[in-house]
């Protein structure tokens, strides 16, 4: 049986829907009176809290009525369902690709600065840098900010 780690966040951050009018129907977004997302996440800096409150549409006619849209920002510090920030996950895997670090070598290393193991060093790795790594080889960034600039959608980074 695992035990579960015991992490003290250093700050708790909320992030608020930065959407202000609905995509769909354009009316006023409305802040929901709750807060979700909550998870501590593991970066370089320390351990933080973060969670989200979320927007939606109360426009009873819309498609999107009542449905929760998340903060970008609080997208951009971790994976969903992620304890390691991108920070994390970036420097695990630049120093293995570029470096040609083993995975011990990556333990030690990032033992000191975040609790990890080195089979999770392995499973960032593998689980979540290298599928990044993947989408960023692929991606297509002027037809994104094209559609971005004319739907008004907003970009994150989600592996």
């Amino acid at each position: 049986m695992r035990t579960a780690k015991k992490l003290s966040p250093l700050t708790s951050q909320v992030y608020f829907c930065e959407l202000e009018q609905c995509p769909v129907c354009h009316s006023v977004l409305s802040r929901c009176h709750y807060r979700s997302g909550d998870k501590t996440v593991q970066a370089l800096d320390g351990v933080h809290r973060v969670l989200y409150q979320p927007k939606c549409c109360l426009h009873p006619n819309c498609e999107e009525f009542r449905r929760s849209l998340r903060s970008s920002e609080w997208l951009h510090i971790a994976p969903v369902g992620g304890t390691y920030g991108y920070d994390v996950i970036a420097r695990i895997g630049w120093q293995r690709q570029e470096f040609c670090r083993t995975f011990e070598e990556l333990y030690v290393e990032m033992h000191k600065r975040v609790e990890i193991s080195e089979s999770q060093v392995r499973y960032v790795y593998h689980h979540q840098y290298l599928p990044l790594l993947a989408c960023h080889e692929r991606q297509h960034v002027e037809q994104l900010k094209d559609v971005s600039g004319r739907t008004g959608l907003l970009l994150s980074l989600d592996g």
